[in-house]
């Protein structure tokens, strides 16, 4: 007799044992797959298994056959957990990689966890890409029609919506059965009502209940209250300025209670506050939300960390943790922070179709890059639509937005350098739709003496804004990383229309990214691993720039389905690869001579004498009667500054910033890299000979 088929439409919880009455898995995966198990057993849906690509059928195992361990499984998992930590420190990659040998060697039975990944590599490896479901499954119809009838109503007369979506389904069918949920979906797509909604019903149906959420960012608190008042729904926050006193003697709590991880750390009536809540059997959930916030590889500090082991303390209380941007690094991180505790992890694919990717080159003279960037906004793609300009560095932050005024573009900046009342009318004003660009500094946390310090509010551009028209974020800097860019680019296209994410690349930039991360005393080893990951992806010109972003992100997407929405597939036909090989040994040799000399040359200068330009700076100091004076000349200032990019890129050359005592200001200089007496062989550039903007499409409704 043929044995029944199992069909898994989702996926295994990490770390979680094989249930004792369930088929399992005929060998334990090196890489356990993560998500939720929803097993159904019917001969009738054998028709539909071809439907679901990530559908995996099991065969019973054989009766005799044992199951691991618990312990052995926890174990295992904690290992893991041990080991990516390390990975994600300074700590030589070599003396991880010894640790890993000798725990495989001497625990083989945890090998499968142990030796799933490389030291310095934290994504999975391409083979074990998760990849979204191609159709919604029987099973999700069926969750989201017991949803609608117990929560419908509410949806549709408080949050006026007409119907859920598959994965807000499945997070609120978990949560009202007091599950613990990870929801990784992406921006704009309405993680959001997933702890709203349950907070509303357990309020109404629980006897008053509360649901508490812990949020690291004030500005997406106020938020999000604004938007719950426009719903009718009570929301309190405590915020690092307010004393709970109030709660305490209230005669009734609000469906939701907002708080800062700072509070929590630094305000102990706050933390008892939660507990006489749990113990009075009044309090409904804990809900971690932009849980990305928590990796191991951005947090370290006693607030965040104190804040998210409340779950300790208050071990019957259900969980949810929400964030738009996870690597599976991120993903192990979150659920560290959260064990013992193994959250069912409902995700859906994190690629947003209508917004477009692109990379530009920026030029090395920040004049002619702003005059590029003035030249795409008075294009009718941009004229008097609402967008965002990320920037690095306030001072950048300032005079970008005065260039722009001054050509006309309405235009207002903000960042935490501002007091208070600039910044909330500024907020304001971009907000209530009187100027339609807002130049803000990206999201930027400091550490000081052990406390975590949020020193810009400008990380509400980076995560807490919800405006619904934005249709362009520029990042006019580079990226920290591609989690931020997923992230900032998350605030265009809300709404579901067309929008684009553009990205001014220059490798120059890098090295102001890295002397922000030291003087926040951050750990540069990190913040250069998230770096080089943006480098990787700006300078690839011939791989899909989805592909690209959601691979890092653990997701497989297919090349057709991006459809010329991304600047490499749009101009795949405009794509030139050249070999500048004797035009770099020639800059080399002409850096060397300059040095030799004594002499401190910028990246705009070299580039002058390397292309003979006969200016009073290359003449007064006597380039001109170099040897290799304009020995670029016959290329392009484009290419010339594409192949300084490359020999930085290859530690040839390097940048160095250095002051002198007749000037306060200190300036950054090239000289000779690590690398600069490697022979020079194959030495290419690449890039378009023009390009095309890929036009973005609204979502389906």
């Amino acid at each position: 007799m043929k044995r029944p088929r199992l069909q898994v439409y989702v996926e295994i919880p990490r770390m979680r044992p094989p249930p004792p009455k369930r088929p399992r898995l005929a060998t334990w995966p090196s890489t356990p797959i993560s998500s939720t198990t929803l097993v159904h057993r019917s001969d009738d849906d054998d028709d539909d298994a071809g439907e679901h690509p990530h559908t995996i059928d099991f065969e019973q195992p054989e009766p005799n056959r044992k199951h691991k361990s618990d312990h052995l499984v926890e174990f295992g998992g904690a290992i893991e957990s041990t080991i990516r930590r390390l990975c994600s420190t300074a700590i030589d990659p070599r003396l991880v990689a010894d640790i890993r040998f000798v725990l495989a060697k001497h625990a083989p039975t945890a090998t499968p966890f142990i030796a799933s990944s490389s030291p310095n590599q934290h994504q999975r490896a391409p083979d074990h890409l998760w990849e979204p479901p191609a159709t919604s499954s029987r099973l999700d119809r069926r969750v989201r029609r017991a949803v609608e009838s117990r929560c419908g109503l509410a949806l549709r007369q408080t949050f006026l919506l007409d119907a859920f979506h598959p994965f807000q389904a499945q997070a609120i069918a978990r949560g009202l059965e007091g599950e613990d949920v990870l929801v990784v979906a992406p921006t704009g797509s309405g993680k959001s009502l997933c702890f709203q909604l349950l907070a509303l019903h357990d309020h109404v149906h629980g006897g008053g209940k509360v649901t508490v959420v812990l949020s690291p960012l004030r500005a997406l608190i106020k938020d999000q209250q604004r938007h719950l008042a426009e719903k009718g729904i009570e929301a309190i926050a405590l915020l690092t300025n307010q004393p709970p006193e109030q709660l305490l003697a209230a005669q009734t709590l609000p469906p939701l209670v907002f708080v800062t991880p700072e509070k929590v750390q630094k305000c102990p009536a706050v933390k008892e506050l939660i507990v006489s809540w749990y113990e009075a059997g009044l309090l409904a959930r804990l809900v971690f939300d932009e849980a990305h916030c928590a990796s191991t590889q951005r947090f370290r500090d006693d607030a965040f960390t104190e804040s998210w082991r409340l779950h300790v303390e208050l071990p019957n209380v259900p969980i949810m943790a929400l964030t738009g941007s996870a690597t599976p690094q991120i993903i192990d991180d979150i659920r560290y922070h959260l064990s013992p505790r193994i959250p069912q992890l409902i995700r859906i694919s994190q690629n947003r179709p209508n917004c477009a990717l692109t990379v530009l080159r920026k030029h090395t003279n920040e004049t002619a890059a702003i005059g590029d960037l003035v030249g795409l906004l008075q294009t009718s793609s941009f004229v008097g639509k609402c967008g965002i300009i990320f920037r690095t560095r306030r001072s950048a932050c300032e005079k970008l937005a005065r260039k722009l005024r001054d050509r006309g573009i309405s235009v207002c900046h903000y960042h935490a350098g501002m007091d208070e009342v600039e910044r909330d009318e500024a907020q304001e004003m971009w907000a209530s739709g009187r100027c339609d660009v807002i130049v803000a500094t990206v999201s930027s946390y400091v550490f000081q003496g052990g406390a975590h310090l949020l020193t810009s509010l400008e990380i509400a551009f980076g995560m807490g804004i919800n405006k619904t028209n934005v249709r362009w974020v520029i990042h006019f800097d580079f990226p920290k990383s591609l989690v931020n860019l997923d992230q900032e680019a998350g605030r265009a296209g809300r709404d579901g229309g067309p929008a684009q994410c553009i990205i001014y690349y220059n490798f120059g930039d890098l090295k102001h990214l890295l002397e922000i991360a030291q003087r926040d005393n951050q750990d540069t080893t990190l913040a250069l691993q998230d770096a080089l990951a943006v480098v990787r992806f700006c300078e690839d010109k011939s791989t899909c720039r989805r592909v690209l972003l959601l691979r890092h992100l653990g997701e497989r997407y297919r090349v057709d389905d991006c459809r010329n929405t991304c600047s490499t597939c749009v101009n795949a036909d405009r794509r030139v690869e050249e070999d500048v090989t004797r035009a770099a040994s020639d800059a080399r040799g002409l850096l060397s001579a300059l040095t030799h000399e004594g002499r401190d040359v910028t990246v705009q200068h070299f580039l002058q004498i390397f292309l003979g330009r006969k200016t009073a700076c290359t003449s007064k100091n006597g380039h001109r009667e170099k040897e290799l004076f304009g020995a670029g000349g016959d290329m392009s200032p484009d290419v010339a500054e594409l192949v300084v990019a490359e020999l930085l890129r290859r530690d040839v050359f390097r940048e160095v910033r250095k002051g002198y005592a007749t000037s306060k200001w200190k300036h950054w200089y090239l000289e000779l890299g690590d690398e600069a007496e490697a022979e020079l062989r194959g030495v290419k550039v690449c890039y378009h000979k023009s390009q095309r903007l890929p036009q973005a499409r609204p979502c389906q409704k």
